[in-house]
């Protein structure tokens, strides 16, 4: 990072100023790249572990829709077969920084998984299995499910130490934290965080914490 810049050498200035755009490069994006894992427990696509990227445009909120690609293998009629994009089109046709948020779009991501008619289907041929095939349609799906399952374990694709890694069950090792997060809380404690949400709500401070 530049601190001090001698105002007599264009060429320090013009190399400060390249590494203030590679910092700035590198901020967005470790900021506009979110990963996540989606794990389906019941449904068609029950039993399935999925990875997927949420991108944010560079000038997020001010800009086109973010997107959200699925690194796994997927046969849905609103994903991409080759590319692997969910399509937002049908819920955002355009981006409201006033009405739209970034929980919405991963709300919606979990719906598709249980609502399989798509008015404007991103994969054509899983939307015409569904509804004309529906045994090779599940076939399908199952293969997707089983590929996606096989690499769970997988080395990461990106040195991105933000990426989300899982390892085979260990009970020397996951034991501990099992048992603690199965743990039934005690009567005396109480909620921890910024925002107190009512079950069932997804409006911030919703939940009345003198109850």
């Amino acid at each position: 990072m530049c601190l001090l810049v001698l105002q007599h050498s264009n060429s320090i200035i013009t190399k400060c100023f390249a590494n203030k755009q590679q910092i700035k490069s590198k901020l967005f994006h470790l900021f506009s790249v979110w990963y996540g894992v989606i794990f389906i427990r019941s449904g068609t696509y029950g039993g399935g572990v999925f990875r997927f990227t949420l991108t944010l445009p560079e000038k997020f909120p001010d800009d086109t829709v973010p997107t959200i690609t699925f690194t796994s293998q997927m046969f849905h009629p609103a994903i991409d077969a080759v590319t692997g994009i969910l399509s937002l089109s049908e819920v955002f046709p355009q981006w409201d920084r006033k009405q739209n948020h970034i929980w919405q779009i991963l709300k919606y991501l979990h719906w598709i998984f249980h609502n399989l008619n798509m008015k404007v289907p991103a994969n054509n041929e899983a939307s015409t299995l569904y509804k004309t095939n529906r045994k090779l349609f599940i076939d399908k799906v199952k293969e997707s499910i089983a590929n996606s399952n096989e690499h769970i374990y997988d080395e990461p694709p990106t040195e991105d130490k933000h990426y989300i890694t899982f390892k085979p069950y260990d009970a020397n090792v996951h034991d501990s934290a099992k048992n603690m997060m199965l743990k039934v809380p005690g009567g005396n404690e109480s909620s921890h965080g910024i925002s107190w949400v009512q079950s069932g709500s997804y409006q911030s401070f919703s939940k009345d914490d003198t109850a």
